[in-house]
């Protein structure tokens, strides 16, 4: 009997367990996270390997904007052998977010091995920029206008004399999806003091905001839910779409919808050009590349013409939020572009056809959270941006920014005694740039945030008076820590601590530079394959044209650099073996890449035969792809690719020769795809000496080599610049 008894209960309890996850599912699938969270907690303190209920649970944290707790989940759930790739892809983005660089470059490379391609080539990219991204963070000073309020503010529109913003509305409603209130429009000026109820004709019971507006502020766009779709199968997946009000006689009064709104997708986030003709907005209608897809419409008399895609800032993630500062400057947010985490920030031209490629908009602008919503009619000397930074990453705040002047001051203190921060490599004790140095105080609070610069130094003038505690990163690797003591103060106009850093690594330290004018050239992606241990990084250089890589130790590695519209650099190859660490820190190195101009003719010297042979070796073929891609780049691009050899043998074998080889690297090209309308191929023997070097004439093996080359020149390019930058 006290078995049957016993069954029965243990039966019971299991009923009771699958109960509770029923009741889990059914709240995830209404898209109610706030209240499935507990449920799955619940269940998963006696199921903790099930799997589905973990993914369910990360997922709800991540869309709740729970980071940590949802990092701890996903940390669990990448252990499981139900594991998918995209629980590695979405744990790096999350330890992005929270600054945890070396935790997610694990998981990246991770994911990498398990799905090669787009996604994961963008995690790393943005893990080896993060330097370059950090390296403008005291290039202005943010100011959090919206702290006093509990609940999220957002997307600053100004008008003349006050501005529009969204914010939560604390009454009536609440997401379900996120347990908080609904957002509506708000009038306040630049103190943020009061939150005035705004066009209360055009707000619903369900959330509306992002405001832009055309013609003196007299019609207004902004984004809504679809009513139609507010309970879609009752289940709580509404899709946005775009209204439009005029205001008559002081009233705002609701106009014709946006015409490319439909049931089946989102269209949101409306910005307008200053003069009125061009409309930019994101939706997940069907044919876009991603998530949400920016698009973008002329204005066509009282409407709006089609929409196009605009590909080219699209990615596989989202791009969302655009803001027009003029007629042609935007600004947008991605996470599927390299970046600090989160949603960064984005800036694009119009120019006249079409938008050109995204520009990172750095720190402090950007953080590794959520930022967007930029807003700047000065230039970018300030403005307001929208970001949950600050704390509590459920909530948004407006942030106002402004321009800081070179070599501003850290807080004022009485003593005036300033902070000489130095950063060494243990084993060299060479000075180190770009070391992003962190100062907190014993209350953890951080009171400086910033890199060192090109001697290894970062000061702090006047520090208020303290106890201080001072770290290093660079490349995922921390340096020693350093602390500084109240006392430490009295009497001292400067106080200097030196950190270590302890990275075993050789570091690359390159340069890509124009090969015609030897200036530095930015936006260029360098990449660094490890060919001993097969793994690779990138790193996008900025305007000094300089780039970083780690080195591992008894390591072969081979680096190019690749840049649209430009023939890529040959591919270098570096070694340590045979280097000593303690001795030697960096590997240096320079690129050079050309850009087409008409009537140019460019070498590839790589480019090798067998003797008396013209078949393309494996060495060649990688050569010849630098100029497939550069034809690919300049679609009306048509060359001459000539082969030339030096003057032993006799005339006629080296005509025949050259010709025999410049035909089978025309060959090549016409397989990789390029037509053959663009393509001549030309054998100039020894016709072309580029040196003393003719028959009879004595000269080195390396003299000869000179003459035995490959080239190519352009003889119509219309579409390439008419004179090099």
């Amino acid at each position: 009997m006290k078995n049957i008894f016993l069954t029965l209960f243990l039966l019971l309890c299991t009923i009771l367990v699958h109960a509770q996850k029923r009741e889990a599912d059914e709240q995830f699938r209404l898209y109610r996270y706030a209240e499935a969270i507990p449920l799955y907690e619940k269940y998963i303190s006696k199921n903790q390997g099930d799997y589905d209920a973990n993914s369910k649970l990360a997922t709800a944290f991540k869309l709740t904007n729970n980071i940590d707790k949802a990092i701890e989940v996903y940390k669990y759930m990448v252990q499981l052998p139900e594991s998918k790739p995209d629980d590695l892809l979405q744990l790096v983005q999350l330890l992005q977010i929270v600054q945890k660089q070396a935790d997610a470059r694990q998981y990246a490379h991770q994911y990498q091995q398990r799905v090669p391609g787009e996604k994961a080539n963008t995690l790393i990219e943005s893990l080896d920029n993060y330097v370059k991204y950090m390296s403008t963070a005291d290039e202005y000073k943010l100011t959090n206008k919206t702290s006093q309020y509990p609940f999220s503010v957002l997307s600053v529109y100004p008008l003349t004399d006050k501005l529009v913003v969204t914010a939560e509305n604390r009454k009536g409603k609440s997401n379900k999806w996120t347990g908080r209130s609904f957002t509506d429009l708000y009038l306040t000026d630049a103190s943020f003091s009061n939150l005035d109820p705004y066009a209360t004709e055009l707000m619903t019971e369900y959330d509306d905001g992002i405001a832009t507006f055309t013609q003196q502020a007299q019609n207004v766009y902004i984004t809504s839910a679809n009513k139609n779709t507010v309970h879609e199968e009752q289940v709580n997946t509404r899709k946005l779409m775009i209204r439009t009000g005029k205001l008559e006689a002081g009233k705002w009064l609701e106009t014709q919808d946006f015409p490319y709104n439909a049931d089946g997708y989102n269209t949101a986030h409306p910005t307008i050009s200053q003069d009125g003709n061009l409309l930019v907005f994101a939706s997940d209608m069907p044919g876009g590349k991603g998530g949400m897809d920016l698009y973008y419409c002329t204005r066509q008399g009282a409407t709006w013409a089609q929409p196009k895609n605009i590909s080219n800032l699209n990615t596989f993630g989202n791009e969302i939020f655009p803001v027009f500062q003029d007629n042609t400057t935007l600004i947008f947010s991605s996470n599927g572009l390299p970046g600090l985490g989160g949603l960064d920030m984005y800036k694009s031209e119009w120019n006249g056809i079409g938008f050109t490629g995204s520009q990172n908009m750095q720190a402090p602008l950007n953080s590794s959270f959520d930022d967007y919503g930029l807003i700047s009619l000065d230039d970018m000397q300030s403005g307001y941006l929208t970001s949950n930074r600050s704390g509590n990453p459920q909530v948004d705040n407006v942030y106002y920014f402004s321009k800081q002047a070179k070599n501003v001051a850290s807080p004022v203190s009485a003593k005036g005694t300033s902070l000489n921060i130095k950063v060494l490599d243990k084993y060299t004790l060479t000075p180190l740039p770009y070391v992003a140095v962190t100062i907190k105080d014993k209350n953890g609070n951080t009171l400086h945030k910033g890199l060192t610069d090109e001697n290894g130094t970062v000061i702090i003038e006047e520090i208020p008076k303290n106890s201080y505690q001072i770290q290093g990163l660079l490349n995922d690797v921390t340096t020693t820590i350093a602390t500084v003591e109240e006392n430490e103060f009295d009497g001292k106009q400067e106080i200097k601590k030196e950190l270590l850093h302890n990275d075993p690594r050789f570091t690359m330290k390159g340069i890509v530079i124009n090969a015609k004018t030897n200036k530095p050239i930015e936006g260029v992606t360098v990449t660094c394959l490890n060919k001993t241990h097969n793994f690779t990084r990138t790193i996008i250089t900025g305007t000094d044209g300089v780039f970083f890589f780690q080195l591992e130790q008894k390591s072969d590695f081979s680096v190019y650099g690749k840049k649209s519209g430009w023939l890529s650099s040959e591919t270098a190859e570096e070694t340590t073996k045979g280097l000593d660490r303690s001795k030697e820190l960096y590997v240096k190195l320079s690129l050079m890449l050309q850009q087409p101009t008409s009537n140019d003719v460019i070498r590839l010297d790589k480019i090798y035969y067998d003797y008396d042979k013209c078949n393309i070796k494996p060495a060649s073929a990688v050569e010849l792809d630098r100029l497939v891609t550069l034809l690919n780049d300049f679609s009306d691009m048509q060359i001459e690719l000539s082969s030339h050899t030096d003057s032993r043998g006799s005339d006629a074998y080296n005509d025949k020769l050259s010709q025999c080889r410049a035909d089978a690297a025309v060959q090549y090209l016409l397989n990789k795809g390029i037509s053959s309308n663009r393509l001549q191929a030309k054998g100039y023997g020894e016709t072309r000496l580029v040196n003393k070097c003719a028959n009879g004439i004595p000269c080195s093996e390396d003299m000869h080599q000179q003459n035995r080359r490959t080239e190519f020149k352009i003889i119509t390019c219309n579409s390439c610049p008419a004179v090099e930058p």
